[in-house]
């Protein structure tokens, strides 16, 4: 969920560099992998690798953006030699790491990533010869020039595609607090949570979400699906935690969205709260859970909550768990069939630590009477 320079630096066999950092390079005469024909990156922006109708014929130039959006599990990079003259190629090392822009807009947060690189003997990737996972800090790298070197192991010959998978401990965090606990969504857990969505009695739920209400589990575990495998969005699915008298399960989800880590911007969104999870301090546990997660794990400077200026509940929920009303972005899409207008509200980085100590006083056990009502409202915990 974070931006990674795409791998730009291959090693010929005898590990002299084929490909400089720069965005435009030039594969060397000695290189015994030649004959790119097709590449593509993970996330928004490809890769073009373009194989010039001349001699020596092992001359490949690549071009494209210098920084790529990586998503959870997606490929970095994709070479497929399907339409290459050459047969095989053998891979000896890369580079790996992220730009001194990406440094500085994650203010040297050190976040750790584990980068894979596979290599199949079939530009189907059904054929897997060799896999290999790195591991490196984003604090530790500075400039382009001080990418880190990955040598692999003698089994990557004889290949005809490789892919990168770059994935990113924090997307795959686990948040665990007292009621809660926000984990990445998964489809399996549909079927815990479709007998709190089925039913015109729970169609409210999705007024203002751009899901249609679920006609039948399987269409909502297909639903939950594509969300599991969705990398923009990141969903997230909130288990209540079990109690000696019943057992864990999922009640809700959300997700963190439309991320702009250059100005260090992120959007929480697509929140679904069921019964067993509305006006209730699980609820809004989970939401300072994420809160926590976006400003202090992550280093985020701005967190954004939108909905529909005809949500009133949204709206309020956005004001007591302590974001502000910016405005109203008018006719701002069409959801559905039907305008939208936008209301707009956010949270600094500046405002944090008042917001935190209000959610944990308001959680604090100490707030709430025998009953399980609250003694004092989260607006009052954050003034106090």
């Amino acid at each position: 969920m974070h931006f990674l320079d795409q791998v730009t630096r291959f090693d010929n066999i005898a590990g002299v560099p084929g490909v400089s950092v720069s965005p435009i390079g030039i594969y060397d005469d000695d290189m015994i992998w030649q004959g790119m024909s097709l590449a593509h990156t993970g996330g928004l922006q490809n890769l073009i690798i373009v194989v010039p109708n001349r001699h020596p014929p092992n001359v490949a130039v690549y071009f494209g953006l210098d920084v790529v959006t990586v998503m959870q599990g997606q490929p970095v990079m994709t070479v497929s030699y399907a339409d290459s003259t050459i047969n095989y190629f053998s891979l000896k090392s890369f580079y790996y790491g992220c730009s001194s822009a990406t440094q500085a807009s994650i203010a040297a947060k050190s976040l750790s990533y584990t980068v894979t690189i596979k290599g199949y003997a079939d530009d189907k990737a059904t054929q897997l010869v060799a896999s290999q996972s790195f591991r490196f800090e984003v604090a530790l790298l500075q400039t382009d020039a001080q990418q880190l070197k990955a040598n692999v192991d003698w089994r990557f010959k004889n290949l005809k595609r490789v892919d990168v998978f770059v994935s990113d401990d924090a997307v795959t965090a686990t948040l665990i607090d007292t009621y809660v606990t926000v984990v990445a969504l998964e489809a399996q857990h549909a079927q815990d949570m479709y007998s709190l969505v089925e039913g015109t009695q729970n169609t409210s739920l999705f007024a203002y979400l751009f899901d249609e209400p679920p006609t039948s589990a399987a269409s909502f575990e297909e639903n939950l699906a594509g969300k599991a495998s969705s990398t923009n969005p990141w969903f997230y699915s909130i288990i209540l935690n079990g109690t000696p008298e019943s057992s864990s399960r999922p009640v809700g989800y959300a997700s963190l969205m439309r991320m702009d880590l250059p100005n260090r911007v992120i959007e929480v969104g697509n929140i679904l709260f069921t019964s067993a999870l509305q006006r209730t301090p699980a609820a809004t546990e989970a939401m300072y859970l994420l809160a926590r997660y976006v400003f202090e794990d992550l280093g985020f400077r701005r967190y954004e909550w939108k909905c529909n200026s005809l949500n009133a509940p949204s709206r309020r929920a956005a004001e007591r768990l302590g974001f502000t009303y910016e405005g109203t972005f008018r006719q701002h899409m069409i959801a559905r069939g039907r305008n939208r207008d936008t209301a707009w509200f956010s949270m600094l980085d500046s405002e944090w630590t008042g917001v935190k100590r209000g959610f944990e006083g308001w959680l604090d056990a100490s707030n709430f009477d025998s009953d399980g009502k609250q003694r004092r409202t989260l607006g009052h915990m954050r003034s106090a």
